[in-house]
């Protein structure tokens, strides 16, 4: 995929289920971290419980980051004008160009 953007300069479908793909890897990820790290016993309900949630909120941030980039990229590339409408107003009659 080279661009995540579409013809119609939207987002492209592909690039939100890869943002929401890698936002689930990457808030599982660190879920899990998140449990380790508490250095309590992973059998205890309540510690499991709380490495869900962190894996949940996690992936939530990343995918609206994630998604948040995305639009900024879409946005720069709209406010930039095209390469060949540059070239179409200059005038090539005019020597001073």
């Amino acid at each position: 995929m080279d661009s995540p953007m579409t013809s119609s300069g939207g987002i492209s479908p592909e690039a939100i289920e890869t943002v929401k793909l890698e936002a689930r890897k990457e808030g599982i990820f660190a879920g899990l971290t998140s449990g380790l790290a508490s250095g309590e016993n992973l059998c205890q309900s309540s510690y499991e419980l709380s490495g869900v949630l962190s894996g949940v909120l996690f992936t939530q941030a990343f995918r609206d980051t994630a998604m948040a980039k995305l639009r900024a990229e879409e946005a720069r590339l709209r406010s930039q004008p095209k390469i060949g409408s540059e070239m179409q107003t200059e005038n090539p009659s005019d020597p001073s160009v």
